[in-house]
């Protein structure tokens, strides 16, 4: 319909808001990599997990905005659902919200949604979790919840990158298949992983039964 060729003020207030959003989870990676090395010399308190955790799943929906703004959207959307339904403290709902809101923004509107440098950031921390010592690792990642982690999975997957991979590996191995979950995350890396070259993922799964049907039982 009508309209002219000028700026578009709508995509400026998106950046806007996705920097500042970015900002925010940039200062809290900061307590992340303190956290993750008070998690290696297993000196976390419960308190700090509890942050580290927080933190953790806020970068991941981040991250999966920044990278994949079209793609993550259903994956952003699932975060909310664990942002709602895990009885978080009311700061963290409230910023589960606001980056699966901008998501919804990211879809309608791609061209205004830059994708961040704030992701090469989540790369590296996603790294120094891959390098916890096994204990430290399980835990945290069968607390960061499935959805939280499909939707770092995807975004870096889009992306390419290895970290993604290695996510998706320890997801697989130590948490989601032990507890009967993993439906989903299989189904990211059927159409994200896969398409991104990842072909690794699939030839580790074994052969002879559906993958779904082995992540689940």
């Amino acid at each position: 319909a009508g309209g002219g060729s000028g700026p578009n003020p709508e995509g400026r207030g998106l950046r806007r808001e996705t920097g500042a959003l970015e900002a925010e989870l940039r200062a809290g990676l900061a307590e992340v990599r303190g956290l993750l090395q008070r998690c290696r010399e297993g000196r976390t308190e419960p308190l700090e997990a509890q942050l580290l955790l927080c933190r953790l799943r806020q970068a991941l929906l981040l991250q999966a905005v920044a990278r994949a703004p079209t793609s993550a959207f259903a994956a952003c959307s699932l975060g909310l659902a664990a942002y709602d339904g895990e009885g978080w403290p009311p700061p963290d709902a409230t910023m589960g919200r606001r980056v699966a809101e901008l998501a919804v923004r990211c879809r309608e509107e791609p061209d205004s949604c830059e994708p961040g440098r704030f992701s090469t950031a989540v790369e590296h921390m996603l790294a120094e979790l891959c390098d916890l010592p096994a204990p430290s690792r399980i835990w945290l990642l069968t607390r960061i919840g499935e959805p939280t982690a499909v939707a770092g999975v995807a975004a870096a997957c889009a992306a390419g990158s290895e970290s993604g991979a290695m996510l998706v590996q320890l997801c697989l191995e130590e948490g989601f298949r032990r507890q009967g979950l993993g439906q989903a995350l299989y189904e990211v890396v059927e159409e994200w992983a896969v398409a991104a070259g990842f072909q690794s993922l699939r030839l580790a799964l074994p052969p002879g039964k559906p993958a779904a049907f082995w992540l689940c039982e």
